[in-house]
């Protein structure tokens, strides 16, 4: 019930009239070129511009990151990854755990 809510509350912001006008003003700096990525970086080929990414997505609470990407997608997210799991998959990492399994 909190989830809902708290989505319900992003999908408010999301559409206020201040919104709008920070979408419309990043959308403009798109289009006239410049904001962009840049395109002499592969994120898949560059290991260091991946775990920077990788890094600024995780910095976020799962839970906010989870109803933010709700809001910009439209549509609910299940996750139905274990919680002792998740960590260790994320990074890549094994565990003495996970080898067992």
């Amino acid at each position: 019930q909190r989830l809902a809510q708290a989505r319900t509350r992003g999908l408010q912001v999301f559409h206020t009239i201040e919104m709008k006008k920070a979408k419309t003003a990043i959308l403009s700096e798109i289009t006239d070129r410049r904001f962009s990525l840049r395109s002499d970086r592969d994120i898949h080929a560059d290991l260091t511009l991946r775990g920077k990414v990788l890094s600024l997505l995780l910095s976020y609470t799962t839970q906010w990151l989870r109803i933010g990407l709700e809001v910009l997608f439209g549509e609910p997210i299940v996750c139905d990854i274990p919680k002792k799991a998740a960590p260790a998959k994320i990074k890549g990492k094994q565990t003495k755990k996970n080898q067992e399994d």
